[in-house]
């Protein structure tokens, strides 16, 4: 199994914390060009990070074997799936019965003006 998790040594997060902080300093140096050459080595490491990591990423594998109920036949012979859709007939015939009696009570007790 291919372990595609993210590797690095922290050398990108160390850089975008540098690029962060060169930010908020712009506003009280003036005329120095430290946060964009941060802000470009940031640029920089993340790109080359990211390339390092699809260099590394490994597809999923081909030689899967099916699950267990695509290959063996049903035992049941089906029963499970028709009791389901019995359970769900039942319960759409009880939600038509319900909503029947609460439209017949609604119309039983308006009021007669």
């Amino acid at each position: 199994m291919a372990n595609n998790a993210l590797n690095h040594n922290y050398t990108l997060s160390n850089l975008h914390t540098d690029a962060k902080y060169a930010r908020q300093e712009k506003r009280w140096i003036a005329g120095t060009k430290y946060s964009r050459n941060a802000s470009r080595r940031y640029n920089r490491a993340a790109r080359k990070a990211s390339k390092l990591q699809l260099s590394r990423y490994r597809g999923p594998a081909t030689d899967v074997p099916d699950p267990f109920w695509v290959t063996e036949p049903e035992w049941d012979d089906g029963y499970w799936a028709d009791r389901l859709a019995e359970q769900v007939r039942e319960e759409y015939w009880d939600d038509q019965r319900f909503n029947a009696y609460c439209e017949e009570y609604d119309e039983v007790m308006q009021p007669d003006y």
